[in-house]
């Protein structure tokens, strides 16, 4: 009894310390985040009950014997299968975090609100920092602003994934407190406005962008869309005010310049003209799928979509593209067609490239999985709930350019996300007493 005891106290301020950690040390760098990915299943399967771990193995038997066999596969079937094999048992430990952090947050919801604390402080702390950099030069630390590529990085220092950061991290916040507290209208739109303009001002398009899908998806999928339709169009205008930045220095123009149409990253490969008397509407219609097809982003996409071609069953091997791309680069034997990258920018190229149609099936599966929840268990009816949801949702959305998403950064936001919306669901679950 007492030893029962203690576990529970001991798994109480262990989480509460790793959460806290799990914020600070994705700042500090990808060292940290693997040591504390590591130390977190460490103590999990330490704290744990290994009666109720035995069970959770049981009753998903068939799936893991299906991810069993699916890894061994696609390591027989790569051309790197060392590689594979190592890459595959180094990323499981992501999904097992997932478990960790699931556990850790049930040990702590005696003292959820400290945690709640911390992260709001963090996110405030992060906004300003930010903004000093954008107006002064420099954060508080001293990393200054990269006028090469108009971007903010707070304290991430030379990483420049800050808007990233507050996008996924801010509206997990904000699903935290909808769901423990009772948010006003006017709190939930100040909060909404201030996590997307400080994503304006870090001046990573692709999250920005990624804002209105988010919005949109909470609109549809929520019961607050009153309350999503006056944020939405609030920020549209926020944002047109800001672009164009009315007071404040020379910063303004950057922003201006950061989000111009004519500055956009080309969807398109440019073509010489041949006739230098040709009206503007002929030079605006003048734009062919082979121009479309040379994009620098298109020639990303078009190699994983090439080389999933080449191993439609199992993929090419676990975070292999950077490899097999060059060869197959070097076999194209165009200097003009640079498509290769350390990965295709695209989260649904990489796995198809990566892991095949079945790779592809179980991502896919999962996020079915998750989906049957959300609707069969209605969270849709809870706000906290909903906002994760489509925070997962537009995490994988196929429509845009992305990172790898079997890197640290990723893989680590993503799956303390999956740990977070399980937490929350099992907390509707739980059962209330008058």
């Amino acid at each position: 009894m007492i030893q029962s005891i203690n576990k529970k106290k001991n798994s109480l301020y262990i989480g509460l310390t790793l959460l806290i950690l799990s914020q600070i040390f994705f700042i500090a760098g990808s060292l940290l985040v693997n040591f504390l990915t590591i130390l977190s299943i460490i103590l999990y399967f330490w704290l744990s009950n290994w009666e109720n771990n035995l069970k959770f193995l049981k009753k998903y038997k068939f799936i893991f014997l299906i991810l069993i066999l699916y890894f061994l596969l696609n390591i027989f079937t790569s051309d790197l299968k060392l590689l594979s094999a190592t890459k595959i048992f180094v990323y499981l430990r992501f999904p097992l975090f997932t478990f960790a952090m699931i556990f850790f947050l049930n040990s702590i919801k005696s003292k959820m609100n400290i945690y709640l604390i911390f992260l709001n402080s963090f996110i405030i702390f992060l906004v300003f920092d930010s903004l000093i950099q954008f107006y002064f030069g420099k954060d508080i630390f001293g990393y200054s602003y990269n006028f090469d590529y108009l971007r903010i990085s707070g304290p991430f220092g030379d990483e420049w994934i800050i808007g990233f950061y507050l996008f996924n991290i801010g509206f997990l916040f904000l699903s935290y407190i909808n769901f423990f507290q009772n948010v006003t209208s006017t709190k939930n739109i100040l909060l909404i406005l201030i996590i997307s303009l400080s994503v304006l001002y870090s001046g990573e398009r692709t999250t920005y962008f990624s804002i209105y899908i988010f919005l949109f998806f909470l609109t549809v999928f929520s019961n607050q869309k009153k309350l999503l339709i006056y944020s939405s169009v609030l920020l549209i205008i926020s944002s047109l005010i800001l672009i164009k930045q009315p007071f404040g220095d020379e910063r303004g123009y950057f922003l201006s310049m950061k989000y111009k149409i004519t500055n956009l990253p080309a969807v398109y490969k440019p073509i010489q003209q041949k006739d230098k008397n040709q009206n503007q509407n002929e030079k605006a219609n003048n734009i062919t799928l082979s121009q479309i097809t040379e994009s620098k982003w298109s020639n990303h996409f078009l190699a994983g979509i090439n080389i999933f071609s080449k191993n439609l069953v199992s993929g090419s091997g676990f975070r292999t593209f950077r490899i097999v791309c060059y060869e197959y680069e070097k076999n194209l034997n165009d200097p003009s067609k640079q498509r290769c990258s350390t990965h295709p920018h695209n989260f649904h190229i990489e796995i198809l490239s990566d892991n095949g149609v079945l790779g592809y099936l179980i991502f896919l599966s999962f996020f079915v999985y998750i989906s049957f929840l959300f609707f069969k268990e209605k969270l849709f009816k809870n706000f906290g709930c909903s906002i994760l949801f489509c925070l997962l949702i537009t995490f994988i959305f196929p429509f845009k350019t992305t990172g790898s998403f079997f890197t640290t950064n990723s893989s680590y936001l993503f799956f303390l996300l999956i740990a977070h919306f399980f937490n929350l669901r099992n907390k509707l679950k739980e059962p209330t007493y008058d």
